[in-house]
């Protein structure tokens, strides 16, 4: 029994490496996938054949092979399954329709406040349900997040309390999830350049709040539950919200503390940009701690990210 179950992990394991580069190059033939993945054109074929088996890949033509042979093409089918992924700010709430192949099929935004988030939440999810392969809905929210409940937000106080998981689980959906935006966020910075070993730091900041969360060799650093990954009270040189002075010191001190190789900035507000940040804290770093400093990034463009790739996750582990 033990070998069998051994046998069928190893098996589940092949199958998410083929599906992993099927999602990267959108199609490949055995023998490509078997070169990239580094495994027999045995475990390959038997790893196509699961996700034919299951409906999550398909043959999509022929294509010259060695020898004057054709070898048959596999895509991810992307029909198999959608994703409504929701994200928010303090101003606005955006939605995107994502298949299986990460591909934007719809996509909108709401101007919000505090006693309209959830109705507009709850008509988001009404109106995309009219598409039946939409299987999952993963939300990222400001605020504690944990065990899909809103602990506190900043941005919309009538949710604390909320469990997002419970409140849309009559609904006809495989998986819901939630998080917040700054986990969120920094799980999409783990795909760049760079972040597979070290510390990184992603930190957000605008007139009405910050946010800060951390990568550690390219796994999300959670907070105290679930909190965005900010390493207890950090201290203050000043008691005073002066802007850009008061986001320096905050991230003069996360990089103080953790010493990342990398901060990746966001900013929320177009009057106090990331380069006045950079040449804040520049001025006070000593050189041999300086970070590479990353701008220009969308915040919900990465919470976009970062979500469809809860929902990749949520999908794999399900497949098991």
């Amino acid at each position: 029994m033990e070998k069998s179950a051994n046998l069928s992990l190893v098996r589940i394991t092949n199958y998410k490496a083929v599906w992993s580069v099927l999602h990267r190059r959108q199609r490949a033939t055995i023998p490509q996938l078997a070169r990239e993945v580094g495994l027999s054109l045995p475990a390959v074929t038997r790893a196509i054949e699961y996700g034919l088996s299951k409906g999550l890949l398909r043959p999509v033509g022929l294509e010259e092979a060695e020898r004057g042979r054709k070898a048959q093409i596999y895509e991810l089918n992307a029909s198999y399954m959608h994703f409504l992924l929701i994200a928010a700010d303090n101003r606005k709430l955006y939605y995107q329709v994502h298949d299986l192949m990460s591909r934007v099929l719809q996509s909108g935004a709401f101007p919000v406040e505090d006693a309209t988030v959830l109705s507009c939440m709850e008509h988001i999810v009404s109106d995309c349900m009219q598409d039946p392969l939409i299987a999952m809905l993963a939300v990222a929210l400001p605020g504690v997040a944990h065990n899909g409940r809103i602990i506190n937000s900043w941005a919309y106080p009538s949710l604390n309390g909320l469990s997002v998981t419970e409140h849309f689980s009559g609904r006809a959906l495989r998986g819901i999830l939630f998080d917040n935006d700054m986990h969120v966020a920094a799980l999409a910075a783990s795909r760049y350049d760079g972040t597979a070993e070290g510390i990184t730091v992603v930190f957000s900041f605008g007139r009405q709040s910050y946010g800060a969360g951390v990568l550690v060799n390219g796994k999300v650093l959670q907070g105290d539950m679930g909190a965005a990954g900010e390493i207890g009270d950090l201290p203050l040189y000043s008691t005073q919200r002066d802007e850009i002075a008061f986001y320096a010191e905050k991230l003069q001190a996360l990089i103080a503390i953790l010493n990342p190789g990398r901060v990746i900035l966001y900013a929320y507000d177009v009057d106090l940009t990331e380069e006045m940040l950079i040449d804040a804290v520049s001025d006070k770093i000593r050189p041999y701690v300086k970070p590479s400093f990353v701008s220009g990034r969308n915040f919900i463009a990465d919470c976009f990210t970062g979500l469809s790739l809860m929902c990749e996750k949520e999908l794999k582990s399900r497949l098991e």
